[in-house]
C-alpha cells in the first residue's frame, strides 16, 4: 500500500526509468507491499529479467534526524559489502539521484515464513545470519556514523552517541511523543550519566543496524541474502541490531558471530544502544502519522525495562567513587599498592625483590611523603565503601619527555580485577591530565606484565622503544597522544 511519503510513479514514468536504465521496454511493474519511506516496484523487463526499482521517498518532514541521507547510504553500503565481503546483497544496475536499480535476490522474507521453518531451519539460518554480520564487521571505519549525514558524524564513539541520542530526544519532543513514565530531558540526563562507557569502543566497524528477519530472504533452506541497508553505518559492533535492538539476543546468531559473553562494559553499551533503538521506534508513528499505537506502545514498554536496568547500575555505581587523595589515605594507599603487586608481580620479579618492593611499613613511609606532596595528582578508587584502586600521575620524570605527562602508577585489589573499575579510575586520569593541558601522556610497565600492556593498549598506547631496568626487571615505554 502506498504512502504519503512514498514518490510512486505512473506507468509511464516507470517506463521512462526503465529504458534510461536498460535501454529496453517494461513489461510490468508492481509495487512492493510494506516499508513506508521509500517506493519499492518489483520490475518485469520486455525481455523477462527481473529488476527492484527503489525511489527515495518525498516527505523530509516525515522523517527523523538520524534518517537523513538514507538513500545515498544504502548505494554506499551495498557497494562496500560486495567488494570487501562475501555477503549476498543486491548488485546496483543503474542509479540516478533519487532512484536506483538492483538485482533481485531470491527468496521469501524470513519473518514471512519463520513460523513455519523447523527448530532446526531456523537454527541454522540464523547462525549464517551471525556468520554474515561478523564479516560485515570486519570492515574498519575512519569515523563513527552515517557517511551521508555529516550532522550525525564523529571521532569518537562517545561524542557520536551522545549526538545521535540527543537527536533522538530533540525529535521526540518535536513531534510531541510521550513516554510516559519519564520526560524526554529526563531520559537525556540518565544517559549521559553512563556516557564514560561509551568511550570503551575506540574503532568504528560496518554496521547494517537493521538485521531483522523482514530483510533477510530465505530460500531452499538457508538464507540467501540481505536487504535494505538505508540505516547502514560505522559504529560500534554492538550497535548491530541482534546485540542491541527490542529484543534479546538469539543465542544463534551469537554462536555464529563468535561472541557469546560480554563484560560490565559491553551490556552498558548495549543497553544505551538499545535506549536509542526503541526511541526511534517509539516516536516513528507519530512522524509517520500511523493510527494503530501498538509499536509505540510496545516500544515504550521495552523503553522503560532498559531504563530500568540502567537504574539498578547507577544504584550500584553510587557504591564506586573516585576520588582526590587526601592526608589519611597513606595506610589504603600503602595497602592497595604493596597487595596488588604480589598478585600482579609474582611472576614477574625475584622472590627477593618482590618482598623488598611490598613491605607494607615501607610503603606506607613512602605514601606519607608523596601525599602531602602530590596528593592533588593523586586519586583513590572506592569500590563499596572499601579502597580498592589508586593512581597517580605528574610531569613526566624524564628530561626528553618533559613536555608530556606521567602516568606514575595505577594498581588495584585482586578481588575486583575485570569488572570495569579499572578502565572509570584509567579514565579519570586521561580527563585530569586533559584538562591540564597536556597533548601526550607517557607511562613505563614491565615488559614481561601482559595483563597491564593489554590494557594499556585498549586505551590508545602505543610501546615505543625505550627500556630500562627497574628491580632486575624490563620496563617498556608507552605513549598516547591526547585528542
Amino acid at each position: 500500500m502506498a504512502t504519503a511519503m512514498m514518490n510512486t510513479q505512473s506507468k509511464e514514468e516507470l517506463e521512462k526509468m526503465v529504458d534510461l536504465a536498460f535501454h529496453c521496454k517494461m513489461k510490468d511493474a508492481v509495487l512492493c507491499e510494506g516499508g513506508f519511506c521509500n517506493a519499492v516496484y518489483r520490475v518485469t523487463l520486455e525481455d523477462g529479467r527481473e529488476s527492484i526499482l527503489k525511489i527515495a521517498g518525498n516527505q523530509p518532514d516525515m522523517i527523523m534526524s538520524y534518517e537523513k541521507g538514507m538513500f545515498q547510504t544504502e548505494l554506499w553500503a551495498m557497494e562496500l559489502l560486495r567488494n570487501y565481503t562475501t555477503v549476498p546483497v543486491p548488485l546496483v544496475q543503474f542509479a540516478t539521484d533519487y532512484y536506483f536499480f538492483m538485482s533481485k535476490v531470491k527468496g521469501q522474507v524470513l519473518n514471512d515464513i519463520y513460523d513455519s521453518l523447523s527448530e532446526t531451519e531456523r537454527k541454522e539460518a540464523i547462525y549464517t545470519l551471525g556468520t554474515w554480520s561478523r564479516q560485515m564487521s570486519s570492515i574498519k571505519g575512519h569515523n563513527f556514523g552515517y557517511q551521508y549525514n555529516p550532522e550525525l558524524q564523529a571521532d569518537t564513539n562517545r561524542e557520536f552517541i551522545l549526538k545521535l541520542m540527543k537527536a533522538a530526544v530533540d525529535d521526540g519532543k518535536r513531534v510531541g511523543t510521550e513516554l510516559g513514565f519519564m520526560t524526554w530531558d529526563e531520559l537525556w540526563e540518565l544517559y549521559q550519566q553512563f556516557s564514560d562507557y561509551l568511550d570503551d569502543c575506540r574503532e568504528s566497524r560496518f554496521v547494517h543496524w537493521d538485521l531483522w528477519n523482514g530483510n533477510i530472504l530465505y530460500e531452499n533452506g538457508k538464507i540467501q541474502g540481505l536487504i535494505d541497508f538505508e540505516r547502514a553505518l560505522y559504529a560500534d559492533p554492538l550497535f548491530e541490531h541482534e546485540f542491541s535492538g527490542p529484543l534479546d539476543p538469539n543465542p544463534g546468531f551469537l554462536e555464529g558471530y563468535g561472541k557469546t559473553t560480554f563484560t560490565k562494559s559491553e551490556e552498558i553499551r548495549c543497553i544505551l544502544y538499545r535506549i536509542h533503538h526503541v526511541s526511534t521506534m517509539a516516536m516513528e508513528g507519530d512522524f509517520r502519522n500511523y493510527e494503530d499505537t501498538g509499536m509505540r506502545d510496545w516500544s515504550i514498554s521495552i523503553l522503560k525495562k532498559e531504563v530500568e536496568k540502567l537504574k539498578a547500575f547507577q544504584e550500584e555505581e553510587t557504591e564506586h567513587l573516585i576520588r582526590k587523595v587526601e592526608i589519611g589515605d597513606e595506610e589504603a594507599l600503602a595497602y592497595i599498592q604493596t597487595e596488588s603487586w604480589k598478585a600482579a608481580f609474582q611472576n614477574i620479579l625475584s622472590k627477593n625483590d618482590l618482598e623488598l618492593y611490598s613491605n607494607f611499613e615501607k610503603s606506607k613511609e613512602k605514601y606519607d611523603q608523596i601525599v602531602s606532596e602530590f596528593k592533588t595528582r593523586g586519586f583513590l578508587q572506592m569500590v563499596k565503601g572499601k579502597p580498592h584502586g589508586m593512581a597517580f600521575w605528574g610531569a613526566a620524570r624524564d628530561e626528553q619527555y618533559s613536555h608530556c605527562a606521567e602516568l606514575i602508577c595505577i594498581h588495584s585489589l585482586q578481588e575486583n580485577w575485570a569488572k570495569g573499575y579499572g578502565s572509570s579510575l584509567m579514565h579519570k586520569v586521561m580527563e585530569e591530565v586533559k584538562n591540564a593541558g597536556y597533548q601526550e601522556i607517557i607511562l613505563w610497565v614491565f615488559e614481561k606484565n601482559n595483563r597491564a600492556r593489554s590494557f594499556y593498549e585498549k586505551f590508545g598506547f602505543s610501546v615505543k622503544d625505550n627500556k630500562k631496568e627497574f628491580c632486575n626487571a624490563t620496563e617498556v615505554m608507552y605513549s598516547l597522544i591526547i585528542e
